[in-house]
């Protein structure tokens, strides 16, 4: 897929509709698509969805163009020379858009959850450290790293569906968010045959369960602010439509970073 149409009612105003735009520039940053086209059939409005989206966004950013229908005519060579099935193949498309992309703003989904769950592995890592000072640095940076996983986990398989939405974000109603979140992770046991959920002993599973990241301490703070994060309107991300090869190459690069030792200073979460 090159690029989307996001059609809206004729009664909606794409001139100043904020909301649609960053409907479709959301949907578009998130699936790694470059340019795309938000229209009620009366206006037409070309977006560059390379600049990463902001719920305080107007519908002017990332516009590249914006005409009527009292404009096709004059228009019709553009949208053709570029959008339709001939030009793609041509390779038009792909280089008006390298031909397009500005600088500012610009910032590419991986990188943007790259550096957002480097940031959580920071602060979580810092926050673990001061509530369980026994914790050796290898078992910190592995309840770190679990942690993470476990949650994007779960966050994904609700915007693909498998998961109820907002069965995370139902755990930020009041305190033990923590234990909360456990009993997630032990039902997540139950039904994925995964690794990840690995608590209990299984038969004809030689690899040994998890036995003491359950029994951790997290503050609430910490941990609320971390999942608000992945929800809209904190969170620019769509787990629904972005590709698995994205994920997989953010988390090469995250694995690959290594975990940095947090037990001289844990700071305050």
């Amino acid at each position: 897929m090159k690029f989307i149409v996001e059609t809206k009612k004729p009664s909606s105003r794409i001139s100043d509709d904020a909301r649609s735009a960053l409907q479709v520039r959301r949907y578009a940053w998130n699936a790694n698509l470059s340019l795309n086209i938000l229209t009620n059939f009366e206006e037409w409005a070309i977006y560059d969805c390379r600049i990463k989206p902001e719920n305080s966004d107007p519908a002017t950013k990332g516009r590249i163009k914006y005409f009527t229908y009292k404009d096709i005519a004059k228009e019709w060579y553009y949208l053709s020379s570029v959008f339709t099935k001939s030009a793609i193949q041509k390779g038009s498309f792909d280089a008006y858009a390298v031909e397009t992309k500005g600088k500012k703003g610009t910032a590419s989904v991986d990188d943007t959850f790259l550096a957002e769950i480097k940031e959580w592995r920071d602060r979580l890592a810092k926050n673990l450290a001061l509530r369980n000072p026994s914790l050796s640095v290898d078992e910190l940076n592995d309840a770190v790293q679990k942690t993470i996983d476990r949650i994007i986990f779960l966050r994904i398989c609700e915007d693909r569906g498998i998961e109820k939405y907002e069965t995370l974000k139902k755990i930020l109603e009041g305190p033990d968010t923590y234990q909360r979140l456990c009993a997630l992770f032990l039902d997540a046991d139950e039904r994925y045959n995964s690794g990840l959920f690995h608590f209990r002993e299984e038969k004809g599973n030689p690899e040994r369960p998890d036995g003491y990241t359950l029994t951790l301490a997290i503050d609430d703070k910490t941990l609320k602010d971390l999942i608000k994060r992945l929800y809209y309107p904190e969170s620019p991300f769509e787990f629904s439509v972005m590709p698995t090869a994205i994920l997989g190459q953010v988390y090469e690069q995250f694995l690959g970073k290594g975990n940095p030792s947090y037990r001289g200073s844990p700071g305050k979460g």
